[in-house]
């Protein structure tokens, strides 16, 4: 409150102060949807996740008053690092109906959080740069969207961003400190999801094994990196190996044991999440099944990625240019952005190899994509002379980048916020049956949305 007293606007304010009405907007569409209760209006599978998962366990572990094995619900031997947050905001208001909403502000704080971090960590040696990322990430329609939501994606993308960050220091100056607060960061956002084995530990893993092929002094970063993120995953296999024997349970039923299911249970499970899923039958499977046309692999990866503008769909042609820039770039290439460009790569690729999953769970590929995009914008502000133009001076009063790295940055960012308006304009009609009900009968409704089904 004392900051805030002596704080003074300045007399002129320039053209970079800009970034902070876009991100106001950005965050005003965050908190108008956070607000409202998590219940199916969307139309969309995300919110009985929700509903099934995230808050259904949290509320009954609230409702027993301790943390135990619900054998009915194989969504609780997940790894639960945020549902513990969820489960502190229903202890600290009282009652999961009234936490239910500070829920959702906690995973979009992770938001947030990873702007924030993007933006102070690059403003020191490139601030165009750390402004052009964190408005990018902020109005991502993506990060919008999921801070509507009580799920673990927002974490993933705090986690991931804070990695690459520290990726960045360790490719500049390399020192087993930054390697170790790398894979601290892998291994939390391991703790929020087991996709985040392939999403986001392995990809930048494997960048900085394949940076540190010649060095054994790298070399040693890397064990380390991968040994924090191990010891600050570990707490939950070692909870999983006490209750059911499998460490990733209710993974590998197969090779690890399917500890209190049947071998229906484990069967359907192991079907219905498999990458090939849509060919497998059900369990058991009815005499006149037959298996649906098969969807090639970047059929399914142009629909689910390309084709979804929740990823912003300029912001993903800029991520795309800086990929192709760095491949016809000459001379010694800068080795954050080949980084970034290798992590966006293999996620992709572990995505679309291992997953049938929709595109909510590629969202951590948001984070590589928005830095590629804001190292192009930082290229072209550098850019001192009109390159088309022969013999061309630099102008007096700055380089001749500036205007149009700052209009293409503005179409991005402008479409990012239309799409996530358009998104919140579609959230509204969903609620627009629920205009005038009591409270009453609201909150009775709601409970009717709030369900799980028994095993």
């Amino acid at each position: 409150r004392r900051r805030l007293e002596g704080l003074h606007l300045p007399q002129h304010l320039d053209g970079r102060a800009l970034v902070w009405v876009l991100l106001a907007l950005a965050v005003g569409l965050w908190l108008a949807g956070a607000t409202r209760p998590p219940g199916r209006w969307m139309g969309l599978s995300d919110e009985y996740d929700v509903l099934e998962y995230h808050l259904q366990v949290p509320r009954e572990y609230l409702l027993a008053g301790r943390v135990i094995p619900l054998e009915h619900n194989c969504y609780s031997f997940y790894p639960l690092g945020v549902e513990m947050l969820y489960l502190l905001a229903m202890c600290l208001r009282s009652g999961a109906y009234e936490g239910m909403y500070l829920a959702k502000l906690l995973h979009g704080a992770y938001g947030v959080l990873a702007v924030a971090g993007v933006f102070a960590a690059l403003r020191r040696d490139d601030e165009p740069r750390a402004r052009f990322a964190a408005a990018l990430l902020g109005t991502c329609p993506f990060v919008i969207y999921l801070g509507w939501l009580a799920l673990t994606e927002l974490a993933q993308v705090c986690c991931l961003a804070a990695a690459l960050l520290w990726l960045r220091h360790w490719l500049a100056r390399p020192d087993h400190r930054s390697a170790a607060c790398a894979g601290a960061m892998l291994g939390a956002a391991c703790a929020t999801k087991y996709l985040s084995v392939p999403l986001v530990a392995g990809p930048v893993l494997c960048v900085m094994l394949l940076a540190s092929v010649r060095s054994a002094a790298r070399l040693r970063h890397v064990v380390l990196a991968a040994a924090a993120a191990a010891l600050l995953a570990a707490p939950w296999p070692v909870r999983n190996l006490a209750a059911t024997g499998n460490p990733v349970f209710p993974l590998a039923t197969d090779l690890l044991g399917r500890g209190h299911w049947s071998q229906t249970s484990a069967q359907r499970w192991a079907n219905g999440h498999a990458a090939d899923w849509p060919a497998r039958p059900p369990v058991p499977a009815p005499p006149s099944w037959q298996p649906p046309p098969e969807q090639g692999r970047l059929v399914r990866f142009y629909y689910n990625f390309l084709a979804c503008d929740l990823f912003g769909p300029v912001m993903l042609l800029l991520a795309g240019l800086g990929a192709c820039v760095l491949l016809a770039e000459r001379g010694p290439r800068d080795r954050w952005d080949l980084a970034l460009a290798g992590v966006l790569g293999l996620q992709l690729a572990a995505w679309t190899a291992l997953t049938w999953m929709p595109p909510r769970f590629a969202a951590p590929a948001a984070v590589p994509a928005c830095l590629l995009a804001a190292g192009v914008l930082a290229r072209l502000v550098r850019v001192r002379a009109n390159p088309f133009r022969r013999h061309a001076v630099p102008p007096v009063r700055g380089p001749w980048g500036l205007a149009p790295a700052v209009a293409v940055f503005l179409a991005a960012a402008g479409v990012n916020l239309v799409i996530a308006y358009n998104l919140h304009a579609h959230y509204t009609r969903g609620m627009a049956g629920f205009n005038g009900v009591p409270g009453e009968e609201f909150t009775r409704r709601n409970e009717l949305l709030w369900w799980y089904q028994d095993a």
